[in-house]
């Protein structure tokens, strides 16, 4: 049964590697850190600013996600470089449920776990794009460091263009976009608008919330370590 966990306890959460073990079966990720957990309250955030909507979406993403949504939280796995960071965010335990299955939220964030800053993880996050048709929605048009890692694999892969700040004005442009692409795949590097656009697309085709890693993944493969 369902129902909100207890302050006291966070739930098990899904490692990196099993978690894009999962986003490769085909699901959709909707991921929740320091800004979304904020601006669920309400609260401005770097690339957005306050937003009652944006909140009354976020909450409803996390609290009753499409079905092939899978939620990521950060892990509290205490081995993570950031743990005593992320502890603090334990305060945002009552939008989760229990008998949901949550996995990380961590998987592009390298600067979270130095298991994750090697060439064999970068890999193992190009295997979700590769061989795929794919979108990347984003700011900076073609300079998008997200969109410059996935054309090393992906030669064809398209830009859909956001604003930096204050993409979530535009989500509904943004879904008809992705969904105009005629791509299996849409990889979302903007932002918390991520979060509920990976959940709105999900029934349709599947939405990767990939975060800012594309910078990471080009130092790592240029043999540059960040």
């Amino acid at each position: 049964g369902s129902g909100v966990l207890s302050v006291a306890v966070y739930p098990h959460v899904i490692g990196e590697v099993e978690t894009i073990a999962k986003i490769k079966e085909g699901f959709s990720i909707a991921r929740y850190g320091d800004g979304e957990f904020g601006a669920m309250k309400g609260n401005g955030y770097t690339r957005e600013p306050p937003s009652q909507a944006l909140a009354k979406e976020l909450r409803k993403v996390i609290t009753s996600p499409a079905k092939q949504t899978l939620i990521g939280i950060p892990t509290m796995d205490k081995r993570g470089d950031k743990y005593d960071n992320w502890i603090r965010h334990t305060r945002y335990i009552d939008h989760l449920q229990t008998g949901t299955v949550y996995y990380s939220s961590l998987i592009s964030r390298p600067d979270c776990g130095s298991w994750m800053r090697t060439l064999e993880y970068v890999e193992l996050l190009q295997s979700i794009w590769i061989g795929k048709k794919v979108a990347v929605i984003g700011s900076e048009g073609i300079k998008n460091k997200m969109l410059k890692a996935v054309q090393l694999t992906n030669p064809d892969a398209h830009n859909i263009d956001c604003k930096w700040y204050g993409a979530y004005s535009e989500i509904d442009r943004l879904e008809k976009d992705a969904l105009k692409s005629g791509c299996e795949m849409i990889l979302l590097s903007c932002g918390v608008t991520a979060t509920c656009l990976a959940n709105r697309l999900s029934s349709k085709v599947q939405a990767v919330d990939i975060g800012s890693i594309g910078g990471f993944i080009l130092g790592m493969l240029s043999g540059k370590h960040v």
